[in-house]
């Protein structure tokens, strides 16, 4: 990784002594070509924002081209079933990609970001990004958007990382386009858990299509109607 004059002491502190990151690229639909091409884009886009608003190049550890992460998704991703409370099944499909011999770590998840699971109660999506957490250890977590992920408050997440935070001098920190790399103290999961029902209410306040979505949802194919 390349840290720039942008990049902020405690961050860097916390890079210098515990290197993992981890990028998440998330899309709706579970297996439909768009909806990986859609996460695989999803994970450079955030590459450049963590590049330019936090002063952390991970830029050049990507593969040349998104479709190489999407390939990897559709051939080795890993599927599970699940049903929601009221008695729909949905799936998911997650795989990890690491460039050798270097400290990040991505994960790519396609498949419903918010859904709960009927037998657990948790949600699944985010449950699988704080098992990679734990398995990686990361001093930073940053994807393009958590609102995709529980509602923009992702409880379970959270949980790991203040665990981890307790270990540790500085970090880890948890980011996105529109929230700045921090560590999720209570703040954080204030503003976290406000800007996850402000997004409902945008989103609720859509109207919805003849299938049942919601105006400017992404469709089955990763793209929006």
């Amino acid at each position: 990784m390349i840290l720039t004059n942008t990049c902020r002491p405690a961050v860097r502190r916390a890079l210098q002594s515990h290197p993992p990151i981890l990028l998440v690229g998330q899309a709706a639909a579970p297996s439909a070509a768009g909806a990986l091409d859609a996460a695989a884009s999803s994970v450079f886009t955030a590459a450049d924002q963590l590049t330019r608003r936090e002063g952390i190049d991970v830029r050049h550890l990507l593969p040349a081209d998104p479709a190489v992460l999407a390939l990897q998704h559709r051939t080795q991703g890993q599927v599970s079933r699940y049903t929601e409370p009221t008695g729909r099944p949905f799936t998911l499909r997650w795989s990890v990609w690491t460039p050798p011999g270097s400290a990040l770590t991505v994960l790519l998840l396609t498949g419903p970001g918010m859904k709960i699971d009927a037998d657990t109660l948790g949600q699944p999506a985010v449950e699988r990004v704080a098992r990679v957490v734990q398995q990686t250890g990361p001093s930073v977590v940053y994807a393009r958007s958590l609102t995709r992920l529980g509602r923009g408050f992702p409880a379970g997440l959270v949980r790991v990382l203040q665990g981890i935070a307790a270990l540790r001098e500085d970090g880890p920190f948890l980011g996105d386009e529109t929230i700045p790399l921090a560590e999720p103290d209570p703040g954080w999961t204030i503003a976290a858990a406000i800007r996850g029902m402000a997004e409902d209410q945008r989103r609720f306040s859509q109207p919805r299509l003849a299938d049942g979505r919601f105006a400017g949802r992404p469709s089955a194919a990763g793209g929006t109607r």
